[in-house]
């Protein structure tokens, strides 16, 4: 079993005045002009990510089936296909630190059971960019205006510890790809 321990930045999304010091930081500190022309560099040399989201109780019989063990009350089965890789995910309930079990499954595995996903899906472009320290996880989404970064720590302290950049959306249920796909 794994801890996760990611926080999550808004960056861009329709109607946030961008002047909010927040927002400064990040783009300031990336030498970008504004958060559009951070947006396009993002979308020309990021990588696709497509996640769709399985019946919870399928994703608890995948997860038996291939092996997957977890002491945890799951809340989430995901599909994700991140370039040519494929991968299984339960995630339990949480915002700072939660439990997960990711797996790395076969292209067939993932194309037999992602028709299941229709209706709860998220494509986004990732582009991965070292800060302070860490590793940026910045996600542009492609069906709407929406850029979010994440970053995954070590450990809580490491995690509080962040310099906060954009809008702070770790707690913030809305911001969770789940509900996010559609």
């Amino acid at each position: 079993m794994v801890k996760e321990i990611e926080r999550k930045f808004l960056l861009w999304e329709n109607g946030i005045d961008y002047s909010d010091p927040y927002f400064l930081n990040l783009y300031q500190e990336g030498h970008y002009h504004s958060p559009v022309d951070f947006k396009e560099i993002v979308l020309e040399i990021g990588e696709k990510i497509k996640q769709g989201y399985l019946e919870l109780e399928l994703g608890k019989t995948l997860a038996n089936k291939w092996g997957i063990s977890f002491s945890f009350e799951p809340i989430e089965a995901r599909l994700r296909q991140e370039g040519s890789k494929h991968f299984f995910t339960i995630k339990e309930n949480g915002a700072l630190t939660r439990d997960e079990e990711n797996k790395q499954i076969g292209e067939g595995l993932f194309n037999q059971y992602w028709q299941s996903t229709v209706g709860k899906r998220v494509e986004k472009i990732r582009l991965k960019k070292p800060y302070c320290g860490q590793t940026l996880e910045l996600d542009v989404y492609t069906d709407r205006d929406l850029i979010i970064a994440e970053v995954e720590f070590p450990d809580e302290i490491s995690a509080m510890a962040f310099q906060i950049i954009g809008k702070e959306i770790t707690k913030d249920d809305k911001y969770k790809n789940r509900n996010l796909a559609k």
